[in-house]
This record gives C-alpha cells, sequence and structure tokens, in this order.
C-alpha cells in the first residue's frame, strides 16, 4: 500500500538516530567510572531504551523501502539483514545493562553498525563512493567542441558528469 512506502521512504530521515545514540552509549560505557550513580544508571538506561526503540523503527521502515524493489536484491541483502541484526542487538544491549557483558556487546553493537552503514552506502551513493577521490583517475579529456556538436553533448552532459554521474553510473544505475 502507499502508505507503508511513504512511512518505508522514512529510513534515510531516521537511520541516524540509532547510530548517533549508539555511539554516545558505548562511548559513556566506557568511560563510566567519570560518572557513577544513580543518575548516570537512569542516562544510561534512557539512552538504551531509546537506541533500540529508534533502531527497530529504522529497521521497519527500511524492510517497508526495500519492498519498493528498486534496488537490487545482492546489494540489498547484507544491509538488510545486518539491520535487522543491530535492531536485535540493541534490544540485547537492554536486556544485559546490569552484567559485565555489557561492554563487549557495545562494541560488537559498533561494528555491527559500521558493516550496516557501509552497506547501506553502497546502496545509496555506490561501491566505490568513500574511495572515489583518492583513486588515481586518468586526466579529464578537453571537451572539443565544434559546429556539429549537439547542444546536450556541449552543455548539459558536462552538468551531469560534474553533479550525477559519481552516484548514477553502470555501477549504480538507480
Amino acid at each position: 500500500p502507499p502508505i507503508l512506502h511513504s512511512f518505508g521512504r522514512m529510513h534515510p530521515l531516521l537511520w541516524h538516530l540509532p547510530i548517533g545514540l549508539l555511539l554516545v552509549t558505548v562511548i559513556l560505557l566506557y568511560s563510566r567510572k567519570y560518572f557513577e550513580g544513580k543518575p548516570f544508571d537512569d542516562l544510561l538506561s534512557l539512552l538504551l531504551h531509546v537506541t533500540a526503540l529508534t533502531a527497530s523503527l529504522t529497521t521497519i521502515m527500511g524492510l517497508f523501502l526495500s519492498l519498493e524493489g528498486s534496488f537490487g536484491e545482492d546489494q540489498l541483502f547484507l544491509h538488510k539483514w545486518l539491520g535487522v541484526a543491530l535492531s536485535f542487538l540493541c534490544w540485547g544491549l537492554l536486556a544485559v545493562k546490569d552484567r559485565p557483558i555489557l561492554k563487549p556487546l557495545g562494541i560488537v553493537g559498533v561494528v555491527v553498525l559500521i558493516f550496516t552503514g557501509h552497506y547501506g552506502a553502497n546502496l545509496t551513493h555506490g561501491e566505490d563512493f568513500v574511495w572515489a577521490p583518492l583513486q588515481d583517475e586518468e586526466p579529464p579529456v578537453a571537451r572539443v567542441i565544434t559546429d556539429s556538436t549537439t547542444l546536450f553533448t556541449a552543455t548539459v552532459e558536462p552538468i551531469f558528469e560534474s553533479k550525477c554521474y559519481g552516484c548514477h553510473n553502470s555501477k549504480k544505475a538507480k
């Protein structure tokens, strides 16, 4: 239904919340010795609850977005299932919040978060988005414009090359 498509398209809007919350929570876990007491425990509990909730909402929205079929299944597979795993992992962090395993599980959560984000970025920006500026490329060939050059080739295509082809190319066609 169209409402689910709209709900799914909020996935990119919401994903930043669980990312930031999980990172802040893990940083706080490792600096706990500086913040002892009930207020810290209450803050940690709140962060774990909100992280788990936003991770679950983001995952559900992503699953709805994946139903649109605009991404190749092979590209989507790892991102989708790592996102589901991360959502469950966030609830697991909440379940073990008073146990010694919380810190190592938090690190596992950050690692899963990094890989989930990596595969999500590959979906939206292409596989070489991060490292492309560092790769040696052939220098651009000077464009020769003659009387027979079309208006598109002379004016429009250079704009596409500079603004669009980095994300929309033979490797990433959305």
